[in-house]
């Protein structure tokens, strides 16, 4: 009968070298033996960072606009409605929504890049409006 024994304890062997590299890696290197400017965002792994590593520079920019629609009162009336940026900065997210219904609104950054528009109607005959909100940031 032929013993798989010493093939497996070899295979065992390669499977814990293999695993553990990483955890080795990162026991060995630390952020003093990391040439500044070095890194990029392509060595970063995603959402392993958050504001407070970020440069001063990097999170003083952001700022959150918020703007209403007018009251729509009438059913089906339409609308369309645009908040902008500050002077000098450009939209980096944003969205709308009805503050007393749950209907979806079309809503879309501008082609300038500079702010976010909602536009449809009212589907409602109850009295409502639209609010969008945008997160702003230097370009």
């Amino acid at each position: 009968m032929k013993s798989y024994l010493p093939s497996l304890v070899v295979a065992a062997v390669v499977l814990v070298l293999v695993f553990s590299g990483g955890a080795v890696a990162s026991k060995l290197i630390t952020g003093a033996q990391v040439k500044n400017g070095s890194l990029t965002g392509a060595d970063v792994r995603n959402r392993s960072l958050g504001v407070a590593d970020l440069a001063t520079k990097a999170r003083s920019g952001y700022q959150i606009v918020v703007k209403d629609s007018a009251v729509l009162t009438e059913d089906f009336q339409s609308f369309s409605v645009t908040a902008t940026c500050p002077a000098g900065k450009v939209v980096v997210g944003g969205g709308a929504h009805w503050l007393d219904n749950v209907e979806p609104v079309q809503n879309f950054a501008t082609a300038n890049g500079r702010g976010w528009t909602a536009q449809g109607h009212n589907p409602f005959a109850a009295p409502d409006r639209v609010r969008i909100q945008i997160i702003c940031a230097n370009p």
